[in-house]
């Protein structure tokens, strides 16, 4: 860390300290540290010895986990099953019986048998997946994070940040704690999990970042302000109370047998005791002493209950416990961590599904899906060709980068620019190598009000300019003006457009008043190629597909028409759907398809009116506001790569690739296991 670097890191934090009653609640309403206690920690990062008092004084980076139920609480639990409870009453009047007439107890002890397998099949296959949900968790928790301690930069792991460290954030880190930038440089971030917005805020020095939300534009200086339980991921994860989950089709049905066959045992009993009694004291000798009398009755008695005992199919939750723990360990194998045993069940009679489009839907990339010329072109001198002026365009005029990471290719910087980069590499075209040949003078950088973005470079002692930006800003620049009509159908198919254009400056520096058109290119974020074929295999078995999205109505109806949730449904934005009563809301869900330009509460209230119309729903989520939908739905699917620790709390399933077709494939799992219970209680009732 340089000196200029401090001393700019320094003023920054002088003028937080003076205005911090204003920053001490920001906007996201976490209380932040003492004043005082700003000037205390420095400029040039903690000591080893301040590390020390500091996490003494506000604790660890860590979230403190849900209060979780003993195990041994977890293994009795399994015993509140009502057909383990029936089961429980016929070893106690089984053994009473051996007991009394001196007979075996062994089919006592194969009834006992069969409740302590059922049980503990049940308890330690969610014990085995509990832990592989900790293991997860754990893993980002030791993320490696630069910081400045000692006076000089080095890299600790995200659970060792304690209030007061200075942080060095750039492209691709995701925030490790609440708190304020000290230095902001073109900086963006993506606070998705957190507002719901998909795209990147703008960020400038003094403003409050959050821990969970990501940087994915220019580079930072953070001094962390609140962790853990403190910050706002910590007050939302600590505010979501377990709660009462909806019963499941399984559950539900087996109470109704269970309630069933309590029902038959004790009406046939009845009669049982009824015709022994009338055969012996009406129709046959009635009995003449206490003793014959009460020899009949306990004859009556044990001939009921050997009746009861005997109408217990004591291979039921035996055979359901096994069918789950095996279906679970396939859709483990299939890229579905399942938390609960019986949500193996519940996503096999699910009947709505709510997807997020980012990352589920799509491939969560840009990527160059269009372009008006074929491949792009190197030069030898000064571009001739329009080919050749975009790809001079796209790799210079950029501040975007790529990097190889684990043997896999990651993007740092703006998504589009790094489309346009990605877009080159594809076809052998190094930007790296076009950026020495053809080095820039200056960059006027991109920003909503502009939609446009500049850069000069000089060749032969003449200076040029690049522009690329949005189609109607850079075409009112240049001469002749180009035909945009044939822009239209990119619109149509979700794509964010890009123009390109240069000119030659004047000699006093100026820009010319007239630029050269070109070209332009489609960018996307392209459709999963699996997900079409994935919601039709869900429509054809009667699940109705609904997306859910911050995007615009037009970009979400777009993708939604292409992957085929959209047909002929509605499609509706958020304050819209926010806007009507309960009563409108449960009328219209049956044929709203898209909800655009919505926030993570709407889909709570989506998921609470298509309940309220007896719907089985599946929603997924990744984001910390997500949570309460996905604790309130029937089965709760949180994202196991973007998702926020607080999401996968809350949820039943984790998918571990983030993809719509693994939830087709836990939907097939699921039924195919609600079949296979089916035919187990045919076989054992018949």
């Amino acid at each position: 860390m340089t000196c200029s670097v401090l001393l700019k890191i320094d003023s920054s934090l002088q003028s937080i300290c003076h205005n911090f009653e204003i920053l001490r609640r920001h906007e996201y309403g976490i209380t932040m540290i003492p004043t005082q206690d700003l000037e205390r920690f420095g400029t040039d990062g903690l000591s080893s010895e301040t590390v020390l008092e500091s996490r003494k004084l506000y604790g660890k980076n860590e979230l403190t986990p849900p209060k979780r139920i003993p195990v041994w609480k977890q293994y009795l639990e399994k015993y509140q099953d009502p057909i383990i409870r029936i089961l429980l009453v016929a070893v106690v009047l089984s053994a009473l019986v051996a007991l009394l007439e001196g007979e075996s107890l062994i089919d006592t002890l194969g009834i006992a048998l069969a409740v302590i397998l059922a049980t503990t099949i049940a308890f330690l296959t969610e014990f085995r997946s509990n832990r592989a949900f900790d293991a997860l968790n754990a893993m980002r928790e030791d993320t490696g994070v630069k910081v400045i301690r000692n006076g000089s930069p080095g890299s600790i792991p995200m659970r060792d940040i304690v209030v007061g460290d200075v942080i060095l954030l750039e492209a691709g880190d995701m925030v490790p704690a609440d708190g304020y930038l000290l230095v902001a440089a073109e900086t963006e971030a993506d606070e998705s999990a957190f507002t719901g917005e998909s795209e990147p805020v703008k960020k400038i020095v003094q403003d409050s970042v959050l821990k969970g939300s990501y940087i994915t534009g220019g580079r930072a200086t953070m001094f962390a302000a609140a962790v853990g339980d403190r910050t706002k991921m910590g007050q939302i994860a600590s505010s979501l109370t377990e709660g009462t989950r909806p019963e499941t089709p399984l559950q539900i049905k087996l109470h109704d047998l269970a309630h069933l066959i309590s029902k038959f045992g004790y009406i046939m009993a009845g009669l049982i005791i009824g015709v022994v009694l009338i055969q012996d004291f009406v129709i046959g000798v009635p009995p003449q002493t206490p003793i014959e009398i009460f020899s009949v009755i306990l004859h009556a008695c044990m001939f009921a209950v050997v009746i009861i005992v005997v109408s217990v199919p004591e291979g039921l939750p035996v055979s359901v416990t096994v069918s789950l723990a095996l279906t679970m360990g396939k859709m483990t194998r299939a890229k579905s961590l399942v938390r609960r045993l019986i949500a193996c069940e519940t996503v096999g009679s699910v009947t709505v599904i709510c997807t997020d489009k980012t990352g589920t839907l799509t491939m969560n990339q840009m990527e160059v899906a269009a372009s008006s010329v074929e491949v792009p072109e190197i030069s030898s001198g000064l571009p001739k060709t329009p080919s050749e002026w975009i790809t001079l365009n796209a790799a210079v005029n950029s501040t975007a980068e790529l990097e190889y990471h684990e043997d896999r290719l990651i993007t740092v910087g703006n998504s589009t620019e790094a489309a346009l980069l990605r877009w080159l590499h594809r076809t052998g075209v190094s930007y790296t190598d076009i950026r020495h040949a053809w080095p820039s003078i200056s960059q006027d950088f991109f920003n909503s009000k502009k939609k446009q973005m500049s850069t000069i470079f000089e060749y032969d002692s003449k200076r040029y300019i690049l522009v690329k930006g949005a189609p109607e800003i850079v075409a009112a620049r240049c001469s002749p003006a180009p035909d945009l009509s044939n822009l239209h159908h990119l619109a149509q198919r979700a794509m964010r457009t890009l123009a390109f254009a240069h000119g030659e400056l004047k000699p006093d520096g100026e820009e010319p008043s007239t630029l050269i058109w070109d070209g332009y290119v489609g960018i996307r974020d392209e459709v999963r190629p699996d997900v079409p074929e994935a919601v039709k295999t869900c429509n054809d078995a009667g699940i109705t597909v609904k997306m859910v999205t911050g995007d615009s109505p037009e970009t979400a109806t777009a993708i939604a028409r292409e992957t085929g949730i959209f047909r002929d449904g509605k499609v509706m934005t958020g304050p819209e759907f926010r806007e009507l009563s309960d009563e409108k809301r449960r009328d219209i869900v049956s044929d709203l398809q898209v909800l655009a330009r919505s926030e993570p509460h709407d889909k709570l209230l989506l998921v609470k009116a298509l309940q309220a119309n007896g719907e089985v729903v599946a929603v997924t989520g990744d984001g910390t506001n997500d949570a309460p939908a996905l604790r309130n739905a029937d089965v709760g699917l949180a994202m196991g790569i973007a998702g926020t620790e607080v999401a996968r709390e809350a949820s039943d399933i984790i998918l571990l690739d983030d993809s719509f077709p693994t939830i087709e494939r836990a939907v097939w799992w699921g039924r195919a296991l609600y079949e296979n219970i089916q035919r187990f209680l045919i076989f054992q009732l018949t």
